[in-house]
């Protein structure tokens, strides 16, 4: 009996073992991070940026403005070893209501966390607004 209660603990040991390794590789493997967040950009400004996010892979950046004139976008990433957050990619005027994959070469370059710039293209009293996210489950209309 007593080894019967010790080979069953030590069968449950391995298994969560097995189940904790498991949740750990999950992590590990890149997945994106394509949670959206919403931004807002005053166009009487012009430029700013949106909150810095980790970014943990090579795919493209999401945006989609919904709301507001159309602004020039670029991907920036965060370069510890300077503290600066640097240009990655082109800029690109995305009109109002365009799901957007943005070309960036945060990742690639070492930096964990990535933004997005905005360069305004009219000067009015309004917002832009829209979603972003720094990684992507899919592609949408381009911008190289």
């Amino acid at each position: 009996m007593k080894k019967t209660i010790l080979a069953a603990i030590f069968a449950a040991a391995i298994a969560v073992s097995g189940v904790a390794g498991f949740a750990t590789r999950a992590n590990a493997d890149g997945t994106g991070n394509t949670t959206d967040t919403e931004f807002s950009f005053y166009n009487m400004n012009s430029s700013g940026h949106s909150v810095g996010r980790e970014k943990r892979n090579t795919t493209k950046v999401y945006c989609y403005p919904w709301y507001g004139p159309s602004v020039k976008y670029n991907v920036e990433g965060y370069h510890t070893a300077t503290n600066q957050w640097m240009d990655r990619s082109n800029s690109f005027v995305i009109s109002t209501g365009t799901q957007a994959s943005l070309t960036n070469y945060v990742y690639e370059n070492g930096e964990r966390s990535a933004r997005l710039g905005f360069v305004r293209q009219s000067y009015a009293g309004v917002y832009t607004r829209g979603y972003w996210s720094p990684d992507s489950s899919r592609n949408y209309t381009i911008f190289r």
